[in-house]
């Protein structure tokens, strides 16, 4: 007895819970057999393809697949690479006929398995390491096949939860998604362990003698710059927007809350739509960024800075401008352009079209810039005061997305952990952003604080 599916889910595993909807879709396999038996017969079959080491079925044959849907069905960690395209495609398998797909569809297609093994058929293919290819991918599977157990287990958990949440009739959808919002979920030692750099710099007497108390403020105006993911923003990219397309002088650039239901993606957008949607109602102490004025007017009019002398407002005619790309191609399916949007009613002080556009940044955004988008959505709800363990799990989402790639994410959790009252916790965040950043002065001087 089997059921044979799969679920495709190109580049997914650098963000873990985006795939959980989609492989809830799926038909599920329901087995006669229990938990451990399919669990041990799983670890036979690998150890008797020699899928794993010939001494023994524990280890590593114990590892790629476990055990869901309340332990009646079983799910295989498989990686297809396509030769022609040169890409690797993660893949979800739910059989327990290993006569079938270790022995048979081996022989037809290129198969990494959660072992880290090969299939026969990978033997007549120059397989290509993928972080040569595009070392954004950060695959390390390909270095460290043992990580692809982990990816496996941290979904399959996840997965069992939102069944076994499924199943409580009487309990609001919307309650699944405060386990990744409780205080021991966001501190558990997992996932400390799994993104603090480990660093320890401690600070003598005579650098305790000039400390200066520091104040844990909820509130820092900061702009990650998309130079900082090697992308160059300069007057070049808004050199179709004109003032003269806007018919309205006084029209803004207002971004239209992306319609989920309709998007086609493997990106998570219930659960920020629920961390969105909530984090709009506690908006009121949220306080305009002026410092982006100058940053704005430096982007938009460097080249053309007559263009200023106008007899508007500075931030109308910021507004002007970038309202003239809503209807242009060029603009409307940009991430870049919906990010820059957010600065402009961060500067206005409008959280809440701020997320707006930083949401519509996120649907469109490539996946190595989501770590940016991630950042950016935090940062705002953090900056209003409340709903800070939402705005702990958005960096955490940042760090899925590359745990060494920005700096502030690193700094902002120690932040939060501070303003949570968690000492202990944002000093080994300020360790861990010092790590990235020896000289980053605002970290050093946190740091001075706690430990003097």
């Amino acid at each position: 007895m089997f059921f044979f599916s799969y679920f495709v889910a190109r580049q997914a595993f650098i963000d873990n819970r985006s795939s959980i909807d989609r492989w809830l879709n799926r038909t599920c396999f329901i087995s006669s057999l229990k938990r451990d038996d399919l669990l041990n017969d799983a670890r036979r079959a690998y150890h008797s393809y020699g899928l794993c080491s010939s001494s023994s079925i524990i280890g590593e044959c114990s590892q790629g697949f476990d055990a869901t849907n309340q332990g009646h069905d079983i799910g295989h960690l498989i990686i297809i690479y396509d030769n022609i395209k040169q890409t690797f495609d993660y893949t979800f398998l739910f059989t327990n006929d290993y006569e079938h797909i270790f022995l048979k569809e081996s022989k037809l297609k290129c198969f990494i398995y959660g072992t880290g093994r090969k299939s026969s058929k990978c033997r007549e293919i120059n397989l290509l390491d993928p972080n040569e290819i595009n070392p954004k991918h950060n695959m390390t599977w390909w270095r460290d096949p043992s990580t692809l157990y982990e990816h496996l287990k941290e979904l399959i958990e996840l997965l069992n939860y939102n069944e076994h949440m499924n199943n409580q009739t009487d309990v609001n959808e919307n309650k699944f998604y405060e386990k990744y919002f409780s205080d021991q979920y966001l501190l558990s030692k997992d996932l400390q362990d799994k993104y603090l750099l480990k660093n320890t710099i401690e600070f003598s007497k005579n650098d305790c003698d000039r400390n200066q108390t520091t104040i844990y403020t909820p509130y820092l105006s900061t702009w990650i710059s998309p130079q900082t993911k090697n992308i160059q923003l300069n007057s070049t990219f808004f050199k179709f927007l004109k003032v003269h397309q806007v018919e309205n002088e006084h029209q803004q650039p207002i971004c239209s809350y992306p319609n989920i239901e309709k998007i086609n993606s493997t990106k998570n957008l219930q659960l920020i739509d629920h961390i969105l949607q909530q984090a709009k109602t506690n908006l009121t102490l949220y306080r305009s960024e002026t410092i982006l004025r100058p940053i704005l007017l430096n982007l938009l009019f460097e080249k053309n800075p007559t263009l200023i002398n106008r007899e508007i407002d500075d931030q109308q005619l910021i507004g002007l401008y970038l309202a003239s790309g809503l209807d242009l191609p060029e603009y409307n399916t940009s991430w870049l352009y919906f990010h820059i949007l957010s600065l402009y009613w961060r500067l206005m002080g409008n959280a809440s079209e701020a997320l707006n556009c930083l949401f519509q940044s996120h649907v469109l955004s490539p996946n190595h810039v989501e770590d940016l988008t991630y950042l950016s959505m935090a940062l705002i709800i953090y900056n209003s005061q409340k709903n800070l363990n939402q705005a702990i799990y958005l960096l955490y989402e940042s760090l899925a997305i590359n745990p060494t790639g920005l700096l502030l994410t690193h700094f902002t959790l120690g932040n939060a952990m501070g303003k949570k009252g968690y000492r202990d916790l944002a000093e080994q965040w300020y360790q861990s952003t010092l790590k990235l950043k020896a000289d980053f002065e605002p970290a050093k001087q946190r740091l001075r604080a706690i430990q003097c």
